[in-house]
C-alpha cells in the first residue's frame, strides 16, 4: 500500500487526491509504484506453487470405504491419528473376531465378516461427518472445499 508523502500514513491507491489522515492534496508520489512480491518468494526453498486445499467429498470417500484402514486422515495429512486410528481398529476387530470364534463358538466366516461389517457401517455414518460439516480443515488449517 502507498504511504502519504506528507504525513506518512498508509492509505488506499484510490486516495490520490486528498489524503483521508493529513488532508494534503496528491498525497501519492508520482513515482509510486506496486511493490512486485515475486522478489520476496525464498528461492532456494522451491515452494512457489499454491496449496490447493482438500477435497470433501473425496475425504468422504476415503472415510466411507477405506475408513477401517485412517486413509481419510492420511489424505488430510493427520498421520498420527491416521496410525493410532489404524491400530486401534485393527486390534478391535481382531480381539473381537477372535472373541466370537473362541468363546462363542461361532463359525469362522461370520466371526470375521460381523465384525467388518460393523466397522464399516460405522465408518459410513462417520464419513456423513464430512459430507455435512461445516468448518472442516486439514493438516496445514485450509478448509476442505
Amino acid at each position: 500500500m502507498p504511504r502519504c508523502k506528507y504525513c506518512h500514513e498508509q492509505i488506499s491507491k484510490f486516495d490520490n487526491d486528498v489524503c483521508p489522515h493529513c488532508g494534503e492534496k496528491n498525497p501519492i508520489d508520482d513515482n509510486y509504484r506496486t511493490m512486485d512480491v515475486t522478489g520476496y518468494v525464498d528461492r532456494q526453498s522451491g515452494d512457489y506453487k499454491l496449496y490447493k486445499s482438500k477435497k470433501r467429498k473425496t475425504a468422504g470417500l476415503l472415510c466411507c470405504f477405506l475408513g477401517i484402514f485412517g486413509v481419510d486422515a492420511f489424505y488430510l495429512g493427520f498421520n498420527q491419528k491416521a496410525v493410532i486410528r489404524l491400530c486401534v481398529d485393527l486390534l478391535l476387530y481382531a480381539g473381537v473376531s477372535l472373541l466370537l470364534l473362541f468363546a462363542v463358538k461361532w463359525n469362522a466366516a461370520l466371526s470375521f465378516l460381523l465384525p467388518f461389517g460393523a466397522e464399516f457401517l460405522a465408518y459410513v455414518f462417520y464419513s456423513l461427518f464430512y459430507w455435512k460439516g461445516e468448518d472442516l480443515k486439514d493438516a496445514r488449517g485450509e478448509f476442505l472445499r
